[in-house]
């Protein structure tokens, strides 16, 4: 008899610790916490905050009308270990994905492939790697930043500007730029305008701020002297 009871207790045991195991690994809601599954693994990511595994550092996500659009972590080489290397390069491109902003757990089987980037950019005879960098979104587009960068360089060779329109997805280029941090290049997103400024050097080698503004209607870059008051800039 005492058996059977010890033997009860221990099966209540394992399904209560079974329940709590299950619960810990399972995404939080309320903290836009994200189970992202790639290449066999599965990522924990939180919206909003700062990646401070090398692995996640390269899952980016923003939320649209339209869903959440997020990338999986492509195939890198050498393999990923959860350690920094500038040696490791992707050798296949980053993609971006389409998935209910009510997903919590992330796959590619159960998501809508919106475009790919390209692998490799033409420049230095095609030895650079192209690096997703960062996701914003307005209305129907999405924006996201990317660096063009060779195995082994500390800092990128040139990075780049783009936008895709959700309904009719397509890369389009609105500038390069170089990501040497502070102020010089920053982005403003308002009112169906992707402004942008950036410090640009005259012949003197003396830099000016130049500040451009991308119509999403018109597709069109025209250049500003007065800007909105309200505009929120995020340094690139």
């Amino acid at each position: 008899m005492k058996i059977k009871i010890i033997s009860a207790l221990l099966s209540s045991l394992i399904i209560v610790f079974s329940l709590l195991a299950a619960k810990a690994n399972m995404p939080s809601r309320n903290n836009n916490i994200y189970i992202v599954k790639t290449n066999g693994q599965s990522y924990k990511y939180i919206f909003g905050k700062i990646q401070y595994n090398s692995d996640v550092n390269l899952i980016h996500m923003v939320k649209t009308p339209f869903g959440l659009v997020w990338n999986p972590i492509p195939k890198m080489y050498p393999a990923l270990d959860g350690t920094f290397s500038l040696n490791r390069y992707p050798i296949e491109p980053f993609s971006l994905y389409l998935s209910p902003l009510s997903a919590h757990v992330l796959s590619i089987n159960h998501a809508r492939k919106i475009i790919s980037l390209p692998l490799k950019h033409s420049g230095i005879n095609g030895k650079l790697y192209v690096y997703l960098e960062q996701l914003f979104s307005e209305k129907n587009w999405v924006i996201y930043s990317d660096s063009l960068r060779l195995p082994g360089a500390p800092q990128p060779f040139i990075s780049e500007l783009n936008i895709v329109n959700l309904l009719k997805p397509k890369i389009i280029r609105v500038t390069y730029y170089h990501s040497t941090g502070g102020d010089s290049f920053s982005i403003a997103i308002s009112n169906h305008f992707l402004y942008y400024e950036q410090l640009i050097p005259n012949a003197y080698g003396i830099y000016k701020k130049v500040t451009r503004a991308y119509n999403f209607d018109s597709m069109k870059t025209i250049k500003l002297r007065v800007l909105p008051n309200d505009l929120k800039w995020i340094a690139m």
